[in-house]
């Protein structure tokens, strides 16, 4: 729409993709969270101090920051059948950190909004650092506000050793983590790596309150069905 999120034409590397349906447990109704950046013209973003948060003296001068503007956005549908929607403001926003917040998914437990979604180390801004990874975010309500689970907001990160090995989380229901491997590094060079292409080993986490724990890995692609499943003939 260009107001709450970026167009093509103002950002010609626009992110608005990743669709992610839901129905609310408490209202009832069918929404979809997805990635999007916020709109205004790529590069002309104003990083504020609430952007920022605390930052050392000596750092207020953002740079290139002003180019990361990664949100996960929130629509509507008019009715349960999903045949027309009502684009609304986004949830979280990454305003001068970062650029990407893909696949974000949601799970609810103990009354509680789970907010997940991935990003990369490519896609911070200038002097900012992170892992790829699963990030999570944790509310009351559907609409906010959201804090970071852990404090910073990491729930699973790839390794310095190994950092792509993993990619396209998924935190399920039930907790378990199902992601595939990306590239696989052979010779400690950047350019010497191999394409994993398959599924990478399912993870175990634990959700209490605003803190997430890893329990258990288990074997390459363990999805175990999570209610009964009903077939068609």
């Amino acid at each position: 729409d260009g107001v709450y999120y970026q167009t093509e034409d103002q950002n010609e590397f626009f992110n608005f993709r990743d669709p992610s349906p839901f129905i609310d447990p408490v209202d009832g109704n069918l929404y979809m969270v997805f990635e999007g950046n916020v709109g205004g013209v790529r590069g002309e973003h104003v990083i504020t101090t609430e952007d920022m948060g605390h930052v050392p003296p000596g750092y207020e001068d953002v740079g290139g920051a002003r180019y990361q503007a990664g949100c996960i956005g929130l629509a509507k549908a008019t009715d349960l059948t999903g045949d027309s929607w009502e684009i609304l403001p986004p949830l979280v926003t990454a305003v001068g950190v970062n650029d990407q917040t893909e696949r974000p998914h949601y799970v609810f437990k103990d009354g509680k909004y789970y907010l997940f979604t991935i990003s990369h180390q490519f896609t911070y801004a200038d002097g900012l650092t992170g892992p790829d990874g699963v990030y999570g975010f944790v509310s009351d309500s559907l609409f906010g506000p959201y804090e970071p689970l852990n404090g910073s907001g990491l729930v699973l990160g790839n390794p310095s050793s190994q950092p792509f090995q993993t990619y396209s989380h998924c935190v399920m229901p039930n907790g378990l983590v199902t992601s595939f491997i990306d590239s696989i590094d052979k010779g400690g060079v950047s350019e010497d790596y191999r394409i994993g292409g398959t599924e990478a080993p399912t993870v175990e986490i634990k959700i209490e309150g605003t803190n997430t724990y890893v329990v258990k890995q288990y074997e390459h692609g363990f999805i175990p069905p999570m209610s009964n499943v009903v077939t068609k003939k």
